[in-house]
């Protein structure tokens, strides 16, 4: 067994007591029993000593003239620092010091105060409300009460007019909960609880034994526990005052000899320690009332138990024994300032400091006092809730990310004050320019602006260059040389032909004697003449001779011909995009430029300039051929989800009826979700009305909905209310809840209240009272109970309302049979008031007192009235009349139905064929693929766990046989659709099933729909 010791002081044989004051929680104070081994007829008085356990050291001490009985340190006040110690002395007397003064060893004596002449003052306690407020008894039965915070120090008894037993107090334990009670426990075996405010004894105990010590629970005001001191029946006994002060609640067998010290731990009610003369200190679990374990002594033999050890009497006096004896602990106390620290005194003259934190941790729990006083919880909307140690609930909102909320809110704030093309012009880099441009008046003016090209300064270049021509020489503007070889001129006889040519209408020969003479000009205006086939083949024919030497001539072309800018888009050199994209700025119909747009940037897109197409794409307004290369940029971590959102948002504004793009949905949850993870809820709401119809988005609607921010949200959702994403039931109440949980959290409200009291005429219980408010409410619930039941149904027949379609089924209470059909009274009966009934005993699921009353019908905790707290209290006095079986009266609807399914994996209990593995084994393979493969999001994995669930259930309601024929073939084939990589098929399939089998199976094609889903965005 490890050693729990972490200080120790040796050759003291004391009483002792833990200092209470904060900031002295380390020190002990110290008084001898003994004169310290001098002689038989030398007395040396006492000593008083205060002992540092963490310096292991003596920090103070006097000497007194008797030697101490009992001792008490008292918490500090005003005048005392570090509070006053109390010594009940070997002569009678109550002697008082001032503990600073000892730490300072200055004069510390307060005062004294003589209780008996003859016999010592063998127990002490003080007040845990009243700190001032002490009680002492004698070895003669005298109990008095002391205030020390009046001087001169008198004491009063508690009960004047009361004969005290002549019998020795033994222990004096004040209440943790009413100032004026107290209890003292004596040798003869009797606990008396004393009411101060009333001057009289409360009640008395009879144990049975003597009394060795008495405690009072820290936490509940009426529970007790005892101690007997006799080895014939070594037990501690815990009382319930509130049910009877002869039997009691539990009864604690572990010791083999008298009991000699308990201490309850003040920092967690569920521990107690005792000593003993069987050598054993136990810690005790008040949970199971069974030791958990035992304090470690110095001795290995001495730290067995007592029915492992022979013990020969005739040897008591034989070394070996009366070396095992001296090992015997007589003492043992909590301290009340360092949590799970405790403190022994045994007949080997040693004092010993343990933590008991090892020991407390065999019950599977941790300790009381490591449970945080404090809390602090994470609710929607960045919303942080969080409790001090004084009750006060804080409600804040936290933001994890700060950057992205101050950019959330600049965005917003530039939105709101001026217009999407101002926020885009704000703004620098691709595609902003080209964003800004399509929220313009004058747009086409505006992207010619954008891509370099103004009107005005080429109009102004065209004439400077006109003037600088009309200034030369006409030959210093030579032909080219491969127009002047051709050029041979309009002779005298050309002139002439076409002269005539034109007198007699051949305007086809005409033009073709200009183009020979190299006259082209006088050839097109001679074909304009010719009607429009002559027209348009001379200006292809000029065209096609023209063009090389002249590169602005396609344009001309393009913009004569019809559909003549299609065909320039179709074969224009894609390295010279913004040249095209302005022609068609400049001479594109309104109807017919996005077209051309689209079908520009396609061309680009195809040759991989996705940046330059997607500007072309917004020139159209194309949201949804401008968004993958926004996407492929997102995953690639070249833009962040704030940027891309924000891109398609400003996109979406220049043409609000045509709807956000499916595949882009999804990115709109994840960032509203963000948003509202960091409380921007408003703005989260903006962007989740462009989160598409999936299952989350309708959920997170519906939060937002339902948020603080609610009436922001609904106007973010342009006044639209979001449809309710649950699926609604129609629930009724069940009789159940009519059951005595109320009545007991009533009687407990009540019974609080005038135990705790301070006027001592409240203090006894006032059951009758309680007892009496228990039939009205037992007339209500029959009441209740008859909704549902009928007359004319036979007897044990009763009828229900399905919550899923509402309508009306009965169900026979004593045999669990239901049925859709009306059951036929055998023969008339008379109405009887009927019990109220339970449908199921999953309906409710209360703690596990609350289920003991309900089966019990007792709102007091007591163990003759609750067999299940005696079996587990220990008490063998009660037994369960109902053991094995519900209570009578109780009837359990629905006991023959099949027990609900988990969603684990675990199938050891189901018999699954080949199929079922197939569909199993598909559909888990189809999940891991996705987490291993795919680049899944916080959002996204959460929704894969879930899917796993799904797969379970589906597997196990296959394998029970609850799907219906058809239902089964359409897992099949959706599951062989996954199987064959074609998810686009199964996600048909898995759509069909929701339509038609979703109020049956919800439980599991929930699940498969996302998994589906997420496999259609992951891998196609």
């Amino acid at each position: 067994m490890s050693s729990t010791k972490i200080a120790e002081l040796e050759d003291r044989s004391a009483c002792a007591a833990w200092s209470p004051v904060s900031g002295y929680g380390s020190l002990i104070a110290l008084g001898t029993k003994d004169s310290g081994g001098v002689s038989f007829d030398q007395d040396t008085g006492g000593t008083l000593e205060l002992y540092d356990s963490e310096k292991n050291d003596i920090v103070g001490a006097l000497v007194t003239a008797a030697r101490f009985s009992s001792l008490l340190w008292v918490a500090a006040t005003d005048a005392y620092p570090a509070g006053l110690i109390v010594g009940g002395m070997a002569d009678g007397t109550l002697q008082i010091w001032d503990a600073q003064a000892m730490l300072e060893a200055t004069d510390a004596s307060v005062g004294s105060v003589s209780l008996d002449s003859t016999n010592p003052v063998t127990a002490l306690a003080a007040s845990p409300l009243d700190t001032q407020n002490i009680c002492a008894g004698t070895s003669s039965g005298q109990v008095v009460v002391l205030n020390l915070s009046s001087q001169p120090f008198r004491s009063k008894d508690p009960a004047p007019g009361h004969k005290h037993k002549s019998a020795a107090v033994t222990a004096v334990a004040w209440n943790s909960q009413v100032a004026h009670i107290v209890a003292t426990g004596s040798a003869e075996g009797t606990v008396t609880v004393w009411d101060l405010a009333s001057g009289k004894p409360w009640c008395e105990i009879a144990t049975g034994s003597a009394v060795a010590d008495v405690h009072w629970n820290p936490t509940q005001g009426l529970y007790l526990v005892t101690a007997s001191a006799e080895d014939r029946n070594p037990v501690l006994l815990l009382w319930d005052l509130r049910s009877s002060t002869s039997m009691p609640l539990a009864t604690l067998t572990g010791h083999q000899s008298g009991i000699l010290k308990t201490a309850w731990c003040p920092h967690d009610d569920a521990l107690l320690l005792s000593c003993a003369r069987d050598h054993r200190t136990i810690l005790w679990d008040l949970y199971t009332l069974q030791p958990l374990a035992d304090l470690p002594v110095d001795s290995t033999a001495a730290a067995q138990p007592q029915q492992q050890q022979s013990v020969n009497p005739s040897a008591l006096f034989a070394s070996k024994s009366l070396n095992d004896q001296h090992l015997l602990r007589y003492f043992v106390q909590w301290s009340t300032i360092k949590r799970g620290v405790a403190l022994t005194c045994s007949l080997d003259r040693k004092i010993q400091v343990h933590s008991i934190l090892a020991l407390a941790n065999k019950s599977g729990r941790p300790p009381a006092w490591m449970k945080p006083k404090s809390f602090v919880s994470t609710g929607f909307g960045g919303l942080l809730v969080s409790s001090a140690p004084n009750n006060v609930v804080s409600i804040s909102c936290v933001s994890e990310d700060v950057a992205l909320v101050k950019r959330a809110i600049d965005i917003e704030t530039s939105l709101a004050y001026g217009s999407p093309a101002d926020f885009c012009a704000s703004r620098t880099g691709h595609p902003w320019g080209f964003l800004s441009v399509i929220f313009a008046s004058n747009a086409r003016q505006e992207l010619l602006q954008h891509l370099k090209l103004d009107a005005n300064e080429i109009a102004a270049a065209a004439e400077n260059l006109c003037q600088d021509l009309s200034k030369s020489p006409e030959h210093s503007l030579p032909l080219p040389p491969d127009r002047a070889s051709k050029h041979r001129g309009m002779t005298p006889q050309v002139t002439n032909i076409v002269q005539k040519a034109m007198m007699v209408g051949n305007f086809e020969a005409a033009v073709e004697c200009c183009f020979q003479a190299g006259n082209f000009v006088d050839a097109l205006l001679l074909a304009s003449c010719g009607g429009s086939e002559l027209w348009s083949k001379t200006q292809e024919r000029y065209f096609a001779q023209e063009t090389n030497n002249k590169p602005y001539l396609p344009i001309a072309r393009a913009i004569l011909k019809a559909n003549g800018l299609s065909d320039w888009v179709s074969e224009s050199e894609l390295k010279e995009w913004q040249q095209t994209l302005a022609i068609l700025a400049t001479y594109g119909q309104s109807e017919e430029f996005p077209l051309l747009c689209t079908l520009l940037g396609n061309r680009l897109a195809q040759q991989g300039e996705l940046e330059a197409a997607t500007d072309c794409f917004i020139c159209a307004l194309n949201l949804t051929d401008a968004v993958p290369y926004w996407q492929l940029q997102m995953e690639r971590k070249a833009i962040s989800l704030e940027e891309f959102c924000l891109r398609v948002f400003i996109l979406q504004q220049a043409t609000p009826q045509t709807p956000v793009p499916e595949s882009v949905a999804n990115n709109f949850f994840e960032y509203a979700f963000s948003l509202s993870q960091q409380g921007l809820l408003a703005t989260a709401a903006k962007y989740c009305a462009m989160g598409g119809d999936s299952e989350s988005n309708r959920q997170l609607k519906d939060r937002l909905y339902r948020s603080r921010a609610s009436p922001r949200c609904l106007a973010a959702m342009k006044n639209v209310p979001p449809e309710f994403p649950y699926s609604a039931m129609n629930l009724t109440k069940s009789a159940g809840q009519y059951l005595v949980y109320p009545l007991h959290e009533q009687q407990e409200q009540q019974h609080n209240a005038e135990v705790y009291s301070n006027s001592h005429q409240n203090f006894p219980l006032q059951t009758e009272s309680v007892q009496s408010s228990q039939q009205p409410y037992q007339q209500q619930s029959t009441q209740n109970g008859q909704k549902y039941g009928s007359d004319e149904l036979p007897d044990g027949w009763v009828a229900l309302q399905d919550p899923s379609s509402g309508m009306t089924y009965y169900a026979n209470q004593n045999t669990g049979e239901t049925t859709w059909e009306k059951p036929q009274p055998l023969f008339t009966q008379q109405p009887s008031q009927q019990q109220p009934y339970v449908t199921s005993k999953a309906a409710v699921t209360p703690s596990k007192r609350e289920a003991v009353v309900a089966k019990y019908g007792d709102g007091f905790v007591t163990s003759a009235s609750h067999p299940e707290l005696a079996s587990q209290y220990g008490n063998v006095g009660t037994s369960n009349p109902y053991k094995g079986t519900e209570r009578p009266g109780i009837a359990v609807v629905g006991g023959g139905q099949k027990p609900p399914i988990s969603g684990t994996l675990n199938f050891d209990n189901f018999e699954l064929t080949a199929d079922h593995h197939e569909i199993k084994d598909s559909l888990l393979g189809l999940v891991d693929a996705l987490r291993n493969n795919a680049q899944l999001n916080p959002v996204e994995k959460r929704q894969l766990a879930e899917t796993e669930k799904a797969i379970a259930i589906l597997v196990k309601k296959m394998a029970r046989g609850e799907l219906a024929e058809d239902t089964t073939g359409k897992v099949y084939s959706m599951v062989g659709a996954v199987n064959n990589s074609d998810l686009v098929s199964a996600s048909l399939v898995q759509t069909d099933l929701a339509n038609h089998d979703w109020r049956d199976h919800k439980d599991w094609l929930k699940g498969i729909k996302l998994l589906i889903q997420l496999g259609v965005k992951k891998f196609t």
